[in-house]
């Protein structure tokens, strides 16, 4: 027995990655006969509801922008709903272990992030 509610969310919240990567393994043997490259990434965040609007504008507006820009390839969102907390979920996909979290390291830090900036190569 899982003893409170958050531990017990985030042993369901692990059951479900586990179950979804063995369900993308399998689906991938079954296509080509050999193991796809491909790496998915589940990032949640906890939203509220007095910004959840701006959120979503900014996240449309900036964050995809940006991630597009260094290649990071979002293959679903959505938001989920449990106990009164409102999370959105975004699923990333990279095409190897290689590329994976690679692109973090190349996106400018601070204001203009979302500015090419001269001088970088």
């Amino acid at each position: 027995m899982i003893p409170n509610p958050a531990a017990q969310k985030y042993a369901t919240l692990i059951a479900s990655i586990v179950i979804l990567t063995i369900g993308i393994i399998v689906g991938s043997l079954a296509n080509t006969g050999e193991p796809q490259k491909v790496i998915l990434q589940l990032r949640i965040y906890e939203i509220f509801d007095s910004n959840k609007k701006a959120f979503h504008d900014r996240f449309r507006d900036h964050a995809m922008r940006i991630m597009t820009k260094y290649d990071f390839k979002i293959v679903a969102t959505w938001e989920s709903k449990k106990d009164n907390r409102t999370e959105f979920v975004y699923l990333l996909e990279w095409p190897d272990r290689g590329k994976h979290g690679r692109p973090l390291e190349e996106i400018p830090a601070g204001p203009g992030m979302d500015q090419d900036q001269e001088g970088d190569g």
